[in-house]
C-alpha cells in the first residue's frame, strides 16, 4: 500500500503578507508518486465580515506559476460532471442566499434576484475559472464557484503527475529540484510589485482553504515485491530448482534402466549391484551439482 502524507489548513493573504508559503515535508523524493492539491476560497460578506472574498489568486509550485493549469483542471473536471456539479453549485448559492436573507447583518445578499442567481449558476465553468475568484460573482464575489469547489461542489483534486503527463512529460519527476519543494499562494502575480496595483482585494485579508496529499511508494512493499519476483524465478520451470530436480530424475531413471538391463542379461544380483556402484561413482560429480 502506498504511503500518504496530508497537509491542510487555511492560508491568509493580506496587504502586509501577500504570499503564503506551504513547505513540503522532507522525504525520499525518489519515492514520490504524486501530489494532489485542493484549493477553495472562504466565502464572506464585507463589510460585515473582516475578510474579502479571494480574487485572482495565483498558485506557484517552486518557481513555476501553475495557476492556469489549476484553473483549467477545475473547469474541465466540473464540465465532465455535467448536471451534478451544476446542481451542487446552485444548491450552495441558494442555501447561502436563504441563510443570509434571514440575517439582519447581511442585507445586501438579498440584492441578488432569483433570475440573477440562476443566470449566475448557469455561467460556463471556463468563464468562472478565468481566475481563481473575482469580485463580481454576486455581492463582493461571494458566489464565485472557487468559494465552493472541493467542499460543497465536488471536484477531482489537481494532480501534479496528471498535469505533467498532459504536458507530454510523464517521466519527469514530480519534484525536480530543491526550489520545487514548496507551494506559494499569492493575491497578485509575484512578478509585479504589489504596491503598484490598486487591488481592493488587498485592502482586507482573504482566506483560502488548502489541502495537499503527497503519495509515496512504500519502500518495504517494493522490497518484498522484488524478493517475491526472485523466488518466483527460482521456482519457475526454467529456474535452478526445477533444473536440479530434472537432473536428479534423469539420474534415477538411468539407474533403473541399468539395473533392468543387467537383470535381463542374467548376470545375477551381485553383478547388478557392482554395476550400479560403478555408475554411482561415475555420476557423483553430477549429483553434487
Amino acid at each position: 500500500m502506498d504511503h500518504l502524507v496530508c497537509l491542510q489548513g487555511i492560508a491568509e493573504l493580506s496587504p502586509a503578507n501577500p504570499e503564503f508559503t506551504i513547505d513540503l515535508p522532507e522525504a525520499n523524493w525518489q519515492n514520490l508518486l504524486d501530489i494532489r492539491l485542493q484549493l477553495s476560497g472562504v466565502p464572506c460578506i464585507p463589510p460585515v465580515d473582516h475578510y474579502y472574498n479571494p480574487s485572482g489568486i495565483n498558485v506557484w509550485f517552486g518557481t513555476k506559476n501553475i495557476t492556469q493549469s489549476v484553473r483549467t483542471w477545475i473547469a474541465e473536471d466540473l464540465n465532465k460532471r455535467g448536471a451534478v456539479s451544476r446542481k451542487q453549485f446552485a444548491d450552495s448559492v441558494n442555501s447561502l442566499r436563504a441563510l443570509w436573507r434571514k440575517s439582519v447583518i447581511a442585507p445586501q445578499i438579498t440584492h441578488l434576484s432569483d433570475a440573477d442567481a440562476k443566470g449566475l449558476t448557469d455561467t460556463k465553468w471556463s468563464t468562472f475559472f478565468s481566475s481563481l475568484g473575482d469580485g463580481k460573482s454576486g455581492p463582493a464575489g461571494v458566489f464565485h464557484p472557487f468559494n465552493f469547489v472541493f467542499s460543497r461542489v465536488s471536484a477531482t483534486p489537481y494532480s501534479f503527475r496528471a498535469a505533467l503527463t498532459k504536458e507530454g512529460d510523464p517521466r519527469k519527476p514530480v519534484l525536480s529540484d530543491q526550489l520545487d519543494r514548496r507551494l506559494v499562494l499569492t493575491a497578485v502575480d509575484r512578478l509585479i510589485q504589489v504596491d503598484r496595483i490598486p487591488d481592493l482585494s488587498l485592502t482586507r485579508p482573504v482566506r483560502i482553504n488548502y489541502s495537499l496529499e503527497l503519495e509515496y511508494k512504500d519502500p518495504f512493499e517494493e522490497y518484498v515485491t522484488a524478493e517475491l519476483a526472485k523466488l518466483a524465478e527460482l521456482l519457475g520451470p526454467t529456474g535452478p530448482i526445477q533444473t536440479a530436480l530434472a537432473q536428479q530424475a534423469s539420474v534415477t531413471q538411468t539407474l533403473k534402466d541399468e539395473l533392468w538391463q543387467t537383470a535381463l542379461k542374467s548376470q545375477g544380483i551381485p553383478a547388478a549391484i557392482d554395476r550400479l556402484q560403478k555408475l554411482l561413482e561415475d555420476m557423483r560429480p553430477e549429483l553434487k551439482s
